[in-house]
């Protein structure tokens, strides 16, 4: 129903988004980004749409810049956590699960409510467009413009995946 795709170049995070909304019968575009910078936080996510808006809006304190792994694992995903639970939200099932790209101070997370784990990369994509956007990136590899190339592997997805809609959204942090 998504696709979420981010590239970590020079010490910034390039994320960018669709804005499909589908289910088994419908796709239609939202007007609400899936991909928002908050505070020194960039913020994308795929899955559910409620789950995803939480992340959005939880109450986050100030990453640690001297321990951002830490800092993402247990008070990132608590502050989320106690967000979803004042909603009474299971976000550790698949219905209600997300996955979120987060970027903070240059670098750039993976991290799924399923589980709680939290990976880091230079480049990655999620949602049910990800295989689309992750083969558009390495065929850009080369490309010396981040954002084109988050661009164009969302395009991609939109193109490719039935699940996946513009307009595109791209923002920096």
């Amino acid at each position: 129903m998504t696709v979420i795709a981010g590239v970590a170049h020079s010490g910034k995070v390039y994320m960018g988004g669709d804005r499909g909304m589908s289910d088994k019968d419908f796709i239609g575009s939202i007007l609400t980004p899936k991909v928002r910078k908050i505070g020194p936080l960039l913020i994308g996510y795929s899955a559910s749409q409620g789950t995803g808006q939480l992340a959005h809006l939880a109450n986050y304190s100030v990453p640690n810049p001297d321990n951002v792994d830490a800092w993402l694992r247990l008070e990132f995903c608590d502050a989320f956590q106690k967000s979803a639970d004042l909603f009474k939200i299971d976000i550790n099932t698949e219905d209600n699960g997300a996955d979120l790209l987060v970027g903070v101070y240059g670098r750039l997370f993976e991290i799924t409510t399923t589980d709680w784990s939290v990976s880091e990369y230079a480049e990655v994509a999620t949602g049910s467009g990800y295989a689309y956007a992750m083969g558009s990136l390495y065929s850009t590899r080369d490309w010396d413009n981040p954002r084109a190339r988050i661009r164009e592997a969302v395009k991609a997805s939109i193109k490719y995946s039935p699940t996946c809609q513009g307009p595109v959204d791209i923002i920096v942090g």
